[in-house]
């Protein structure tokens, strides 16, 4: 019976031993994909700002409000071009 006891205890302990280092492999895991996301997230922040991924928006959302009031049209998520095609019709339409 002690024998069996002892066995058991040293299965215990070897299961143990492979469960540290496996949390062990899981932490390091986790650590590099932590500073694999900052590492993103900085990049993502750097186009953002070289691109103007921000003022952009803010010039759409200013030009958008611009044709509401303006012009009494619903502006939807448009390509650029379009916008300006737009406005061309409606300045030649009004000088007519």
């Amino acid at each position: 019976m002690d024998e069996r006891i002892e066995q058991t205890l040293q299965e215990i302990k070897k299961i143990n031993e492979k469960t540290d280092k496996m949390a062990e492999k899981i932490d390091r895991t986790l650590d590099r994909m932590e500073k694999a996301d900052r590492k993103y997230d900085s990049t993502i922040g750097a186009l953002g700002s070289r691109w103007g991924l921000y003022s952009e928006a803010s010039f759409r959302n200013a030009l958008a409000s611009c044709l509401q009031e303006s012009f009494g049209v619903e502006v939807l998520n448009m390509i650029m071009i379009l916008m300006v095609s737009f406005l061309a019709d409606q300045i030649k339409w009004k000088l007519m």
